[in-house]
């Protein structure tokens, strides 16, 4: 009888434990999903102060970037598009709001546009 009632709790803990992965994995892609929606109205402008892996921070893919305001971090873990690995130190990044594109100038001229790609269908 003990044994049984110990299986029996064994596998209410394994299904709760299956319920909560299953509901935290579907959260986490709801709040990447909303975060990349949210993208779209942000606005970039200034030049790459500089570009690097964050090793203290999950490896996150992370510039500098000098605006008008100061300095300030942009991460581009999520983005799929090549973005990260196009730019380089000294140019300029401009996205305006409304839109998931990045132009890239070198030297004050455009030099490629990137559509931001997070696996995601823009609206």
């Amino acid at each position: 009888m003990l044994k049984n009632i110990k299986t029996l709790y064994t596998i209410i803990a394994i299904a709760f434990c299956a319920v909560f992965l299953i509901c935290n994995i579907y959260n986490q892609e709801k709040v990447r999903k909303e975060e990349f929606y949210q993208e779209k109205s942000k606005f970039y402008s200034g030049k790459v102060k500089n570009k690097f892996i964050d090793r203290d921070k999950h490896e996150y893919e992370t510039t500098i970037l000098t605006t008008k305001y100061g300095d300030s971090t942009i991460i581009w873990n999520q983005d799929k598009s090549g973005l990260f690995g196009f730019i380089e130190i000294n140019d300029s990044i401009v996205k305006l709001p409304d839109s998931y594109n990045l132009n890239i100038f070198r030297d004050s001229v455009l030099v490629k546009t990137f559509v931001l790609d997070w696996g995601f269908e823009q609206n």
